[in-house]
Formats: C-alpha cells, structure tokens, sequence
C-alpha cells in the first residue's frame, strides 16, 4: 500500500495536517458530500460536447467555451432562467460599460 507520504511528499502531509477540520466536513456534517462526484457530473456534458465536436482548437475558443459552461450551469444552480439573466446583465451593461459584469449577472434580481 502506498502511503500519503510515498505518493505526494511530505508537503502534502503537512497541509493535511494544518487543514485536518476543514477535510473532514463530510464527517461532521451531513449535507456535506464525501467526494466530488457532483462537481464531476457537472462537467460532465460539456466535456462530451467538446469531445464529439472535435474539441476546442484555439486556446481562445477553448476559454469562451469553458467560461460560459461554468456560467450557465452556476445560473441554472441558481434556478435562474438562464437567457433571462444573461439579457438583462447585457441591457445593463449596455447602459453603462464601466459595470462589473460578474455582479451584473449574480445580483440583478430577476422578475
């Protein structure tokens, strides 16, 4: 059997050790998942769009992309109507360009 140590190096046992209350939430509490299985079925569409659309060519393609999966499913998260959201972040936008756009899209209540 390998053992942490073995397999990451002693920085990794250390920070282990400094962060040993905040790796153990799923013990404490409940609601907390033991793994990060949902973050991982949370990619998981996108990933195979990108792989039946013969991926992403250009780094800037490839960016755009990953931006506004991780965009849409944070609003659907949110049970945000999606386009809903992102017009009226645009319209404000539009308005004024120095806004932020992140607090546009997170903080416009919607109807």
């Amino acid at each position: 059997m390998v053992s942490i140590y073995n397999r990451f190096g002693p920085e990794a046992v250390e920070a282990s050790r400094e962060n040993e209350s905040r790796l153990y939430q799923w013990v404490e509490n409940g609601p907390v998942p033991a793994d990060n299985n949902l973050a991982e079925r949370d990619l998981g569409p996108s990933v195979v769009a990108r792989k039946i659309s013969f991926g992403s060519i250009i780094y800037n393609e490839a960016r755009t992309r990953s931006v506004l999966t991780s965009l849409v499913t944070t609003l659907r998260k949110r049970k945000t109507d999606v386009a809903d959201q992102i017009k009226r972040a645009l319209d404000h936008l539009v308005q004024d360009m120095d806004q932020d756009p992140y607090n546009l899209l997170f903080s416009i209540p919607g109807p």
